[in-house]
């Protein structure tokens, strides 16, 4: 019975390995002290393809991409960093209206963290020093 038991585990567990997608939301916080602007796109977002611009006020968070299912591309170790070109073409910010963040998207310095086996978060905290103005 233990036998039985393990076996089907292990099938489960490589049915589940074979067709495995992941799902990725990315958000951004302002902590810069003033305004900031975002921009950003994606053809991976639950809306479809979403081209769009946000301002955040001093200290506030906000998501701004939600993924579709992403297909793994290769073996399936779960949702990783490394996906970042998968979840967005780009995540930019400015301040003062033409000032833009050194801090680009992909960039090691953003924070990723992994919500579930196939679910994670990149984080993305907007300082004052990634616009030059210490």
């Amino acid at each position: 019975m233990k036998i039985r038991i393990i076996v089907g585990l292990i099938s489960l567990f490589i049915w589940t390995s074979c067709d495995t997608t992941y799902q990725y939301d990315v958000y951004v916080q302002n902590n810069t002290g003033e305004i900031i602007e975002i921009a950003f796109k994606t053809n991976k977002d639950k809306q479809g393809i979403l081209k769009g611009s946000t301002s955040l006020e001093d200290g506030e968070r906000q998501m701004i991409i939600s993924t579709v299912n992403i297909p793994s591309d290769g073996p399936a170790l779960g949702a990783s960093a490394d996906h970042c070109d998968l979840v967005a073409e780009y995540v930019r910010a400015f301040i003062r209206d033409s000032i833009q963040s050194n801090l680009k998207w992909c960039d090691p310095a953003i924070e990723y963290a992994t919500v579930d086996v196939q679910q994670g978060e990149f984080i993305i905290q907007y300082e004052k020093e990634h616009f030059g103005l210490d």
